[in-house]
């Protein structure tokens, strides 16, 4: 899901390397590339000796329906995320951690969505001399943390759940997550440490083609890692949790509802994580990037699945009409009216 820029680096050199003439300049480059040692080193989704062949010229009509499509799609789903981000945040002032995770989740999708209407309405492939490429790749790369931001909440979330459950103070307040915060604080900081270095190497070191190819690939292995660290997190603690709520004294009807969820959520989020490692694996080793037709292929798909990774979180968060219950079983709680097994019933609607 990052930018292949291993590619168009080797592209270009080996597009250069087979010219006669050389560059002196970065002008020489068109100003789609950098002139490294007389070689033109262009820009992903250029191409052509001297980086004077931007891909969208070649599919015009498709890049531009590509454009279109997907600011649409991201204002319209702009929208229904700020909707819910309004009816998630009238279950703030409760005091539980699930609502309060669930209004910042919507936060950070309804950034995400932000970020990508304004990578489509400005230069999506960085080739239309509208703003400096270094920004267009951060516009790319940094709504991609922010959204898997919102995944490792939700997981961090899940495991704190499963390993504090029984720490419920005695005023059901919060579920301790001291034991999973530290993991989610050291991934998430390695992974928007990545996404400065990228942007500073750029703009300092442009020349240093060597130290930015490594970075890229480092990178792109780092992101991948963390991407199936998130699925298998998923699928252990979804298969925990299951096992936890199935065993407690709880009412039948309440509990199978919750499994149920609970079992296609994991499995949807798992899969949904697995399958979208899959393009840019199959479409790096395919080289499609090197061709326009093969990178406007590569990025519908992973816009694509973008759409659908943030639908499926705006699915797992949506309040449910269960929450009113467990609203109003909480106001009984806080004022010394407590039902039997509220604890159970605060471990069947924290999914």
């Amino acid at each position: 899901m990052s930018n292949n820029d291993t590619i168009s680096l080797v592209n270009s050199t080996l597009s250069s390397s087979s010219s006669s003439s050389f560059c002196n300049t970065t002008a020489d480059c068109s100003y789609r590339g950098y002139c490294v040692e007389n070689i033109c080193y262009c820009n992903q989704y250029v191409g052509g000796k001297f980086c004077d062949e931007p891909f969208h010229i070649y599919v015009w009509s498709g890049f531009q329906a590509y454009r279109i499509i997907f600011l649409v799609t991201f204002i319209l789903l702009t929208l229904y995320t700020i909707y819910q981000t309004y009816k998630s945040f009238h279950f703030w002032h409760f005091k539980k951690i699930v609502y309060k995770l669930k209004c910042i989740n919507h936060l950070i999708i309804l950034l995400f969505c932000i970020f990508r209407i304004i990578y489509f309405s400005v230069d999506p492939w960085g080739t239309l001399g509208k703003f400096p490429y270094v920004f267009t790749k951060f516009l790319y790369g940094f709504p991609i943390y922010v959204l898997f931001t919102a995944y490792e909440l939700l997981l961090l979330y899940w495991a704190g759940t499963y390993h504090n459950v029984k720490n419920i103070d005695n005023r059901g307040r919060l579920f301790y997550v001291d034991k999973t915060k530290p993991v989610f604080i050291i991934s998430n900081s390695i992974w928007f440490s990545f996404e400065v270095l990228r942007v500073v190497l750029e703009v300092t070191h442009y020349d240093n083609q060597g130290a930015l190819i490594y970075l890229s690939l480092s990178y792109n292995i780092f992101v991948a890692i963390s991407c199936l660290a998130i699925l298998t997190g998923f699928a252990i603690y979804g298969s925990l949790l299951y096992k936890r709520i199935k065993s407690l004294p709880a009412d039948k009807e309440k509990k199978k509802r919750t499994l149920k969820r609970l079992c296609v959520t994991t499995v949807i989020v798992s899969v949904s994580i697995f399958i979208g490692l899959i393009p840019s694996i199959v479409f790096y080793f395919l080289n499609f990037y090197l061709i326009p037709k093969g990178a406007l292929i590569t990025s519908s798909v992973v816009n694509t699945l973008e759409f659908c990774l943030v639908v499926e979180l705006l699915y797992i968060m949506k309040p449910k009409e269960a929450i009113l219950k467990s609203i109003s079983d909480e106001k009984k709680y806080q004022n010394g009216d407590t039902p039997n097994g509220a604890d159970n019933r605060r471990m069947l609607f924290c999914i």
